[in-house]
């Protein structure tokens, strides 16, 4: 059972309606932190019934709601006797003036939105309630006092048609500047400054000529606070008017804090992405009106994440405030783009979230006048960040669309700037790259190849294939390398190469790394169950696979999962994923030499190819890159490396493996010169598992020459 503050019986009553249980507790826990007793509804359905028997003192409603949305809610409860007044507040993650102004028609009182200020939340429910019951109470005492149902008083003023103060009644509070019997019989002029009096007797003269209610607000200095005020003056007799002043200070402050957070961003204080299409929609239609053009500039900082992950994330909000600030500067110098006869015009910066900022050029001649401010976005992060004494430095790629050419709208129009700011990321980052069709079809290609490949990982729609390892003196298949495929239904197979990165960027690799592993194990077990001989099963990890910290749980899981013996597995790594960090690097080796997996390094020759390293780490196979043995047999600096790479191995007691053999002179090459093993078209394409077991069953893999060894 959650602990609960203890809440006198007396306390007033929250009814909480929302259908997600941890936003329950948590708003019952600050309501009870300030003084309420809660009771909950976990729907809208199950909140009307409940409240046939219970009489809440205020009611907080999320919108969202599977049985039955909050407005609908809302608008029955007004229609019941006994809910006319009860004060109701939408709490929810509300994005638009369209679904706030629904929600106060159909009765809400207030609203707060997701995500919730606790520090003042409390303090508010506390402010609506109070408001809400002095509203009640005026209300009851429509019979006594008419002018009291236009205003819920703080303090009450009578004045005759001169403007001379008659009369005071205190109400809730008590912010008069001098006590009563001070200023009664005066003039307002002589006891109100003039910038308030001038105004107040205007609003009086009005009152008295038409007979309606007057309302006006005007702030007033207290003690070196400036509090803000709010009078209504109604009629309230022959030549007599009541005025009616409340304290507002406490409501313009959350006025404005919601405005704060429903528009801007609470880390740099930059426009929000709300605020920004705002912005953007605004000058399109001025763009509409004067055949203008504008530009968009889609800015994303590069490597970013890098400084959250190794210096902390608030390292990297120090960044993020200070690039804030730099793009602000620039904003200020890209006004001068703009040209004469578009003084409605407006440029403005604004964080979209993350590390990505937007910057809209509106009111300029051409596309090409947007670039000088990107140069000047380039110039201006080129200088170092410093930060708690350590100089950082971040570039930004930096995409640009311009309307009307790259989009009639703001959505097509950042969506086009964002797949131009990914194209400069393509082209080397730091740099700027125009929006154009050509960018936009490769996006939604790349988009419809990882939709494709989400569905086919949840509808086993990939195979793995296999492709044997072959011994060049025996020529028997002595290890299988898993190799995945993907037969798409409509486009046939997609290369690796293609949907392999697609599964790194959409993060489906971790899935898709360990299935392969899991299915290539059991493969391995299923074949020497069957008789076809034991073989070495060879997987390659993906560097994401192989830095998550869980390699050896993962390993261990497969091979205990699928029986194969764990020195019947060979995992494969890059010279990359080697080199990258070699503390990690070594604990994560090691960890699985301790269970007896192999451990081989696939297409040396192409990285650091370092002896250090090779020495350093329990590494069992190594495999000279393709790239050599292409040209081995007629490239004096391939076959030079070649053999530099065998000898190496050699000497550190490694087997060495040739990747890529085509050829009958390449395999003669590496068997002459040393070389272990060999892999490629010559012996055996990738096969399905089915095909693969034949060659496993046949024991010698049939080529002209391991047919000539055989006879010989």
């Amino acid at each position: 059972m959650n602990d609960r503050h203890t809440v006198p019986s007396t306390s007033p009553l929250a009814m909480l309606i929302d259908n997600d249980l941890t936003m329950r507790l948590l708003l019952r826990q600050s309501l009870e932190q300030h003084g309420f007793r809660v009771e909950e509804a976990s729907g809208g359905k199950q909140a009307l019934e409940m409240l046939t028997h219970l009489q809440p003192d205020i009611i907080l409603l999320d919108v969202a709601m599977p049985d039955m949305d909050g407005y609908a809610v809302c608008q029955q409860l007004r229609q019941r006797s006994g809910f006319e007044h009860t004060p109701v507040v939408v709490v929810t993650g509300i994005e638009d003036v369209n679904s706030v102004n629904h929600a106060y028609k159909v009765g809400a009182t207030d609203f707060v939105s997701k995500p919730i200020n606790w520090t003042i939340f409390g303090h508010r429910m506390r402010y609506i309630l109070r408001s809400s019951q002095a509203f009640t109470g005026l209300k009851t005492s429509e019979a006594r006092s008419n002018a009291l149902l236009r205003a819920i008083p703080d303090m009450i003023f009578r004045q005759d048609g001169a403007g001379r103060y008659i009369d005071f009644q205190g109400g809730q509070g008590d912010m008069l500047l001098m006590p009563p019997e001070r200023f009664i019989g005066k003039m307002m002029e002589d006891v109100l400054p003039h910038e308030i009096a001038e105004p107040a007797l205007q609003h009086l003269r009005r009152v008295l000529s038409s007979g309606s209610a007057q309302r006006f607000e005007y702030q007033l200095e207290i003690d070196g606070t400036m509090c803000y005020f709010e009078a209504r003056m109604v009629a309230s007799g022959e030549n007599e008017v009541t005025s009616l002043v409340r304290d507002i200070t406490d409501q313009k402050l959350y006025a404005d804090q919601i405005q704060q957070l429903a528009f801007y961003d609470n880390l740099t204080d930059l426009p929000n992405r709300r605020l920004f299409y705002e912005h953007l929609e605004h000058e399109i239609r001025q763009c509409d009106r004067t055949d203008g053009v504008l530009a968009i500039l889609f800015l994303d900082l590069d490597r970013f994440k890098v400084i959250n992950d190794t210096l902390g994330h608030s390292t990297g909000d120090a960044v993020l405030v200070e690039v804030g600030r730099r793009l602000t500067d620039c904003v200020r110098s890209a006004d001068a783009v703009a040209r004469p006869g578009h003084e409605d015009s407006m440029t403005s910066v604004a964080r979209l979230g993350g590390d990505e900022f937007t910057m809209l050029l509106g009111g300029i001649q051409d596309a090409r006048d947007s670039e000088p401010v990107a140069r000047r976005i380039l110039e201006a992060l080129f200088v170092p960040i410093s930060v708690e004494g350590r100089d950082l430095f971040v570039t930004p790629s930096i995409g640009i669309a311009t309307y009307p050419a790259d989009g009639s709208d703001a959505g097509t129009l950042l969506k086009n700037a964002d797949a131009a700011m990914y194209k400069a990321k393509e082209e080397g980052r730091n740099c700027i790259r125009f929006y154009s069709n050509s960018i936009n079809d490769r996006a939604l290609a790349r988009f419809t190849l990882e939709a494709d490949l989400r569905k086919a990982l949840d509808e086993d729609g990939l195979e793995v294939y296999y492709q044997p390892q072959v011994d060049l003196r025996t020529g028997k298949a002595t290890g299988m390398e898993a190799l995945v495929r993907w037969n798409h239904p409509q486009r046939g197979f997609i290369s690796p190469s293609d949907f392999i990165p697609v599964a790194e960027e959409a993060g489906l690799i971790d899935g898709l790394s360990r299935w392969v592993m899991h299915t290539a194990c059991a493969q391995a077990r299923a074949w020497s169950q069957q008789g076809a001989g034991e073989v070495r099963m060879a997987v390659n990890l993906s560097a994401r696979q192989f830095y998550a910290g869980n390699l050896a749980h993962v390993v261990a899981d497969v091979l205990a999962s699928t029986g194969l013996p764990s020195r019947l597995l060979e995992v494969e790594l890059t010279e990359g994923m080697v080199m990258k960090d070699p503390k990690v690097t070594l604990d994560a080796l090691e960890a699985l030499k301790g269970m007896g997996v192999s451990i081989a390094v696939d297409d040396f020759g192409t990285g650091y190819s370092s002896l250090a390293y090779l020495k350093k780490y329990p590494l069992d196979v190594l495999k000279i890159d393709r790239s050599f043995v292409r040209d081995i047999a007629t490239d004096p600096d391939d076959a030079a490396i070649a053999r530099a790479i065998i000898v190496m191995a050699k000497s550190l007691g490694m087997v060495v493996i040739g990747e890529g053999v085509e050829t009958e002179q390449q395999l003669a090459f590496l068997r002459e010169n040393g070389c272990d093993q060999a892999q490629g078209y010559l012996m055996a394409r990738p096969a399905s598992a089915g095909d693969a077991e034949k060659y496993l069953r046949g024991h010698l893999l049939i080529t002209d020459h391991f047919r000539k060894q055989a006879v010989d």
